[in-house]
């Protein structure tokens, strides 16, 4: 009887995301947690405004990079669920070309990447986010890299209009700047997040 009343009273965890750009501030799904509490999720597709239990969710709210919704956590009654922010990491697939970072059991971002071409191979191994700059200068090629994040040595994950036709970098990681791919992963990770990069570059460039 104790474990059966136990289990009814047992308060429900929800998996929380946090942005490096936004210290102190945790981030939970808003359609899997109005479900956990029973509250109505709605969305005006004419005026853009969406609302959870009646009240509205500000429109420069953080989303997940598909889009997906977010709410606040502070706006959660107290005692009804318990938010838990699972560990980040960050995976590159040299091979398939995409870069997909979790927090916990979430995917909270998938995106294309162009990695390092011929003779310029960007290395696998295990790696720890570092220093980020919202604008680097390449002190090898003078180049520009927005948004960049660096990984080891002369290798960063940063922001770049050439992303499309598979690897094409120095041995950096690049990101999309035309859908905004690399400043969501900047704000997002913070740094000492594991980076793992693994597989080989593909022969011929994808399109």
């Amino acid at each position: 009887m104790i474990a059966i009343l136990a289990a009814i009273c047992a308060i429900p965890t929800i998996p929380g995301v946090a942005f490096n750009s936004k210290p102190n501030r945790v981030f939970v799904l808003a359609r899997p947690t109005a479900i956990t509490l029973g509250w109505k999720l709605t969305h005006d597709a004419v005026t853009g405004l969406t609302e959870i239990n009646g009240k509205p969710i500000p429109v420069d709210q953080p989303k997940l990079f598909d889009g997906a919704l977010l709410l606040d956590a502070s706006v959660l009654p107290p005692g009804r669920v318990k938010v838990e922010v699972g560990k980040p990491r960050v995976v590159v697939d040299l091979e398939d070309q995409n870069l997909i970072a979790r927090q916990g059991d979430i995917i909270v971002m998938f995106a294309k990447i162009s990695s390092g071409r011929q003779s310029k191979d960007t290395p696998p191994g295990s790696y720890l986010s570092g220093e980020k700059e919202s604008m680097h200068i390449s002190s090898i090629y003078g180049s520009k890299m927005p948004f960049s994040v660096h990984l080891r040595g002369n290798y960063f994950i940063h922001g770049s209009d050439q992303t499309q036709s598979g690897p094409g970098s120095h041995g950096c990681i690049r990101l999309p700047m035309y859908n905004d791919a690399a400043q969501w992963f900047f704000d997002w990770v913070a740094p000492g997040t594991p980076v793992k990069i693994h597989g080989k570059r593909p022969k011929h460039r994808t399109k």
